[in-house]
């Protein structure tokens, strides 16, 4: 019987850089080394005044990774997480963060839009530590700040918090 090597991921370098990278659906990301990024994915638009975006710190090949919720109705929001993942360990499914995500979705969807909800169903997926901040905040990832203030502003400029 041969032996077949092991399969590793081997990231590839970037340019590290103190500016900030900005995306389509207020993505933004910073290049820290040529082996670490950190920030925002794009924003999903749950609905009903709700958002969620994705930070992240690491590599191509596994990161720590954060679901944030705008409730751009009430002008606060939710961290979930942190959740680490390995892209050997994936296999085509979703990140932890992925999942929780697409649970708040259909919770929104079906009318159960809260933070409240959003923490409950954190919980169940084992990020118990729910952070909750106004939505124009920022948020520390590891020592790099990420500003929220881009979601709602952009997608629900005409919703005001409520008082």
């Amino acid at each position: 019987m041969a032996a077949t090597p092991a399969l590793a991921c081997s990231p590839m370098p970037v340019v590290a850089s103190a500016t900030p990278m900005r995306g389509e659906g207020c993505a933004i990301a910073y290049n820290l080394s040529e082996y670490r990024t950190v920030g925002l994915g794009s924003i999903r638009d749950l609905g009903h005044g709700f958002l969620s975006q994705v930070a992240f710190d690491g590599t191509a090949c596994g990161a720590e990774e954060n679901l944030v919720v705008l409730d751009c109705n009430a002008g606060l929001a939710a961290v979930a997480g942190p959740t680490r993942w390995s892209l050997m360990d994936l296999e085509g499914t979703k990140t932890a963060a992925a999942l929780l995500e697409d649970q708040v979705a259909a919770a929104v969807q079906a009318g159960d839009g809260s933070l409240d909800a959003v923490a409950a169903l954190a919980t169940k997926a084992g990020m118990p530590d729910l952070l909750r901040i106004k939505a124009d905040a920022a948020i520390n990832l590891n020592g790099q700040k990420l500003p929220l203030r881009c979601g709602c502003t952009t997608y629900y400029p005409d919703l005001k918090p409520a008082g």
